[in-house]
């Protein structure tokens, strides 16, 4: 199943073979393996790298949806431990979430929960890839349902406290696009958004000024 990885990982890599690689099952075979060796290291960089590079084009984006491969990567996220695995698959999750069409699915298949689960994970760049992640998904409708934003809300508020500038500055803007419903408001403000606005602010950063204005 490794070596198996490592092919399809080459594959992946040649943006002219990615259409027969999805045709003829690479995307399905990556993810029954993520769920047969979700604590292989080296099996599992494999598998979230392929599915990173093949998330990137239109074609393997819909075949990871379409052919249920979400909770695979679900449990690639809980059970894998090292950061290039949870990157990577973080890096698909976003990558799918840039098609508002496929929000409902990744929602309702724990997606975005995992994404949550990890936004307050040690390493720096896998909390910016959560930020990264919420702020695609914030773009589309699915994320304004109630049950969603309460979840949602204080983890991207947490986040928004992090020292990096585009962290900062992509969750003022996700913060910005939940302000614009109505029913988020008072949870926004019960989990402490005025004051991370207001910490925001004194970033002086001109984006991040932009959106915490707007919002507010």
């Amino acid at each position: 199943l490794h070596y198996i990885s490592a092919a399809i990982f080459r594959l992946a890599m040649e943006e002219q073979t990615l259409p027969r690689l999805v045709h003829e099952g690479g995307v399905t075979a990556l993810c029954n393996i993520c769920l047969r060796c979700p604590r292989d290291i080296l099996t599992t960089q494999l598998c979230a790298s392929a599915l990173s590079l093949l998330s990137q084009q239109t074609i393997g984006r819909y075949a990871v949806v379409q052919e249920g491969c979400v909770p695979a990567l679900v449990t690639l996220l809980h059970e894998a431990s090292d950061s290039s695995t949870l990157r990577h698959g973080l890096l698909t999750l976003s990558n799918l979430l840039l098609d508002t069409a496929h929000h409902v699915q990744v929602l309702g298949q724990g997606g975005v929960a995992a994404i949550i689960l990890l936004s307050n994970h040690k390493c720096s760049e896998i909390r910016e890839s959560c930020a990264i992640a919420l702020f695609n998904f914030s773009r589309g409708e699915a994320a304004s349902e109630k049950g969603v934003s309460a979840s949602a809300i204080p983890a991207i508020i947490a986040l928004s406290r992090l020292p990096q500038p585009r962290t900062r500055m992509r969750c003022a803007a996700t913060l910005c696009k939940l302000a614009s419903v109505e029913d988020n408001v008072n949870l926004m403000v019960e989990e402490g958004v005025v004051p991370a606005f207001i910490d925001m602010l004194q970033t002086r950063d001109q984006d991040i000024v932009k959106h915490c204005c707007a919002a507010l």
